[in-house]
């Protein structure tokens, strides 16, 4: 059984903070530069809290909580596996303007304990049983 998303969000926001390295091999570590309260600054999100991510020297993305439930629901309907399929199933036009976002949210999956990789831009979200 999968934890519903308040659960899921819950880990998340817990595990998930401003200052941490999401991938500290990376030159740029992929660092949480704003977490919530944060309120994104992307087109379809403008307004809405999520975390404020450096991907690069001077390059940054915003992650919305909203596009991790999205994506969060989706990967568990897809028997588990949350992959670039998924987010460019549901985000098409960030999954070309910007890769980084398959990996960034794979991350906070598997930061946040949700997820597991399983390569090199896929993920399984890992199933509770009680």
């Amino acid at each position: 059984m999968y934890l519903d998303w308040k659960q899921a969000e819950k880990l998340i926001i817990t595990n998930v903070f401003r200052g941490l390295s999401l991938n500290p091999s990376y030159k740029y570590g992929r660092k949480i530069i704003l977490s919530p309260p944060y309120k994104c600054r992307i087109k379809h999100f403008k307004g809405v809290e999520g975390y404020h991510v450096q991907i690069g020297k001077n390059k940054f993305i915003d992650v919305p909580i909203l596009m991790l439930e999205d994506l969060y629901s989706e990967s568990i309907k897809s028997k588990g596996e949350y992959s670039l399929l998924i987010f460019r199933k549901l985000y098409p036009s960030l999954s070309k303007n910007s890769p980084c976002y398959i990996h960034t949210v794979g991350k906070l999956f598997e930061i946040s304990g949700l997820a597991i990789r399983s390569g090199r831009s896929s993920y399984w979200i890992k199933n509770y049983l009680n």
